[in-house]
């Protein structure tokens, strides 16, 4: 099983890659079907935070890992967020732009 990254230094971190390796396949695809059932309207990670009740660190690896996978791009669209920052818009391959 290969872990996602750590500090090699911290077992603190290493036990919590082992816990999310164990957790992020359902994780990941209630971050995919947040950003699906958004459309082409798309959401930012803080929307996808809000509407699956993970954390932001939760969140952004997960839906790195769908970028990576080919599943999520940017849609070139920014939102602000709640602290009036810009933020990417995120869809689904094949979702409007």
């Amino acid at each position: 099983m290969t872990l996602p990254p750590f500090q090699a230094h911290s077992a603190t971190s290493r036990h919590a890659a082992i816990d999310i390796q164990l957790k992020a396949g359902t994780l990941r695809a209630s971050v995919y079907e947040a950003i699906a059932l958004a459309g082409g309207a798309g959401l930012t990670d803080e929307q996808i935070g809000q509407q699956t009740r993970m954390s932001g660190d939760t969140v952004r690896p997960r839906r790195i890992e769908l970028v990576q996978q080919g599943l999520v791009r940017d849609s070139g669209q920014r939102r602000d967020t709640a602290s009036g920052r810009q933020a990417v818009v995120w869809v689904c391959v094949g979702g409007a732009k």
